[in-house]
């Protein structure tokens, strides 16, 4: 057997990395030039907030999705983009990164305050000198269509839901336009979570209302449901069982597997007490069946803190 050789990129060194941003021609900052402040603040920001390229992609130096604190800088995606998982949790989420060595007092600070990010942010801001276009400054906007919301509103692939995903608006046209409204239901079977689902192109499935484009939706009263995304109509619905409380709906593999998760569980009184955590629901969305159900326990909790892999099945 003959297996297929993996092209790897190469080992580099980041303190080797970090050590020439130190110097010139990337220091001082007043004299260097645009792009090499824009590879080093590239860089500062891929190495500090551990995002996705297409997350770095949709950072804008624009006023509106960049600001300055005294202690930070909050950078704010395009509200067009859409992160891989899909969910009213990460869609525009803030990426929030504090000042690094921010009052230097001798020379060995004061290296390490050539590596700060928002030092070098707000010289990229200034040198990039962004402005309101003349023509957008003489543009009259006129309100052409509003609509409030209690709860939060959700934006996915050119749907705008109410309600706790209730209604939808289609957002292609210049005005919205209503797709569905869910009939309204008691608080506690409201939609507590949600995930846009769609099959890939060509790809074979056993029903024909798995090609349908869907939300998967967990309630109040415990039910995965399955929406379809342009009518409201009921898909699929699931019952996830008594005294678990299901709220969180999120993907494992993206549009093959997903985690529907429960709150953690507290205990009010001491003879409460219990090894379980949560629980944890694994489907797979085609068609949208049952694998398992898995409780994690402190102990799990405890063990694999220390290898860093427990995040991923609490988050």
């Amino acid at each position: 057997m003959v297996p297929p050789y993996k092209v790897t990129l190469e080992d580099w060194d980041l303190n080797l990395v970090l050590g020439v941003l130190q110097e010139s021609p990337f220091e001082p900052l007043q004299d260097i030039s645009l792009p090499l402040l824009s590879w080093k603040v590239a860089l500062f920001v891929a190495i500090t907030s551990i995002r996705r390229v297409s997350e770095l992609a949709a950072l804008s130096c624009q006023t509106l999705f960049l600001t300055f604190h005294r202690d930070k800088v909050v950078l704010r995606p395009s509200p067009t983009f859409l992160p891989k998982v899909v969910s009213s949790f990460h869609l525009n989420e803030d990426i929030v990164l504090p000042l690094f060595c921010p009052a230097p007092m001798h020379h060995m600070e004061m290296a390490l305050h050539s590596l700060d990010l928002v030092r070098a942010l707000r010289k990229t801001n200034k040198d990039s000198n962004y402005t309101t276009p003349s023509s957008l400054k003489k543009t009259k906007f006129k309100k052409v269509w509003t609509k409030q919301s209690k709860s939060s509103i959700n934006y996915v692939n050119g749907r705008i839901y109410f309600d706790n995903f209730l209604c939808c608006y289609s957002s292609f046209s210049c005005v919205p336009q209503k797709l569905y409204e869910m009939p309204k239901c008691l608080k506690s079977e409201k939609i507590e979570d949600a995930i846009l689902c769609e099959c890939a192109l060509g790809e074979p499935l056993a029903r024909a209302s798995d090609y349908t484009p869907s939300i998967i939706a967990v309630t109040g009263h415990d039910w995965l449901l399955r929406i379809a995304a342009d009518t409201g109509e009921v898909l699929q619905k699931v019952y996830l069982g008594l005294h678990r409380k299901f709220r969180y709906v999120s993907w494992d593999e993206i549009q093959e597997t997903l985690v529907v998760r429960s709150i953690q569980k507290t205990c009010v009184y001491p003879s409460q007490q219990s090894n379980v955590v949560c629980h944890m629901a694994v489907f797979n969305v085609f068609p949208l069946s049952l694998v398992g159900v898995l409780e994690i326990s402190k102990n799990f909790l405890k063990n694999n803190m220390r290898n860093g892999i427990a995040d991923h099945c609490v988050c």
